[in-house]
């Protein structure tokens, strides 16, 4: 008797090992075809401002929305990172055909007044193939190296202000060779020197005290309005 219970356990022992080993292996055969290598179905793109994201779909190879098993993340950060105006990719894989792009951009900070192309925040110029409203930066008598420090403290103008600055032109004077003229869209004109360069942040907050007068108003040194006649 004791045998026949022995026999009885054995068999169910392996019949439950049996359809264990049957669920694990359709959990696996779902989990493959129906989580990881399903086709893309759900695109996130987040961070880009200034390339629209059939360019940055294009650029990744997934238009035809892919396999996630056929798609190479460094790959597709690779491709991404060579639109000019991208500083950082990220890409994830998620569950369910997620993907997700983090994107980091460069900021277009002005036209260059010679070659109307754009010049970003790294220092480069691109074409001018982007919707963007920024200020002409007029070369004459830049030098590289101040160049190249307004480039790195025009990065602490906010973007609403540029908005407001139709010209920057170089203008040294005796006393500071940093100082530049922003000729502004509402017909105001604002000295800036770049030790100082935040101080045009304020512009919003000081126009209301200038009377609706047109004028040169000096945040270089003090902050004095000049009307003009």
């Amino acid at each position: 008797m004791a045998v026949v219970k022995k026999k009885k356990l054995k068999v169910k022992n392996i019949v439950i090992f049996l359809i264990l080993i049957f669920g694990i292996t359709l959990l696996s055969f779902i989990l493959y075809y129906f989580v990881i290598n399903t086709n893309i179905k759900n695109i996130y793109i987040n961070g880009n401002t200034y390339v629209k994201d059939i360019e940055i779909m294009r650029r990744a190879n997934i238009v035809d929305y892919p396999k996630m098993l056929d798609i190479s993340t460094s790959n597709m950060e690779n491709e991404i990172k060579k639109i000019d105006i991208i500083k950082d990719v990220n890409i994830k894989k998620g569950l369910f055909g997620k993907l997700t792009i983090n994107i980091e951009e460069y900021k277009p900070l002005f036209y260059n007044g010679n070659t109307q192309k754009i010049i970003l925040s790294n220092n480069k110029e691109i074409e001018n193939n982007i919707t963007v409203s920024l200020p002409i930066l007029n070369m004459e008598g830049l030098s590289d190296k101040i160049l190249n420090k307004l480039i790195l403290k025009f990065s602490e103008v906010n973007d609403e202000i540029k908005l407001r600055i139709s010209e920057i032109k170089y203008a040294p004077n005796n006393v500071d060779n940093e100082r530049f003229l922003c000729i502004m869209n509402d017909g105001n004109y604002v000295y800036i020197t770049l030790v100082k360069i935040e101080e045009i942040n304020y512009y919003l907050k000081i126009l209301p005290t200038l009377e609706n007068k047109k004028g040169v108003l000096n945040l270089d040194y003090g902050n004095n309005f000049e009307i003009l006649e």
